[in-house]
């Protein structure tokens, strides 16, 4: 599926629509009328949840810094202090998408290893 962003959602010949989580969330935020985080959107939302942290850029880094576990658990990402949560970006290419991770005390720009098949990384769709 090709977007006006020029991104492409599944691929033929690399995946089949049932493990491509990447483009499934990326479908399924198009449908609603929405779309995938930028990765300045991630990095906003990771400022939010970790003020402690020296969050310099968007784009593959490692920050430390201890998340505001009760803003966390307010905006529904999740239910316990020590959970972590993976969320998709709007980038990918072929093999990999791009994401945040959330963890108690670290927030982790970048592309994940287990591709657009990372089946731990959820969508929160952003209104255009």
């Amino acid at each position: 599926m090709q977007q006006e962003t020029d991104v492409v959602c599944c691929r033929a010949g690399y995946c089949a629509a049932n493990n491509d989580y990447w483009g499934g969330a990326f479908k399924a935020c198009h449908d609603m009328g929405s779309r995938l985080p930028t990765d300045e959107e991630l990095a906003s939302l990771a400022k939010t949840l970790y003020p402690s942290a020296n969050i310099t850029t968007t784009y593959l880094e490692n920050s430390p810094g201890t998340r505001e576990n009760a803003k966390a658990i307010e905006m529904g990402f999740i239910t316990s202090n020590n959970q972590s949560f993976n969320l998709w970006g709007n980038s990918a290419d072929n093999q990999l998408g791009y994401g945040r991770s959330f963890h108690s005390n670290l927030t982790i720009a970048q592309w994940y290893n287990g591709g657009r098949r990372a089946s731990d990384v959820k969508a929160v769709c952003i209104g255009y």
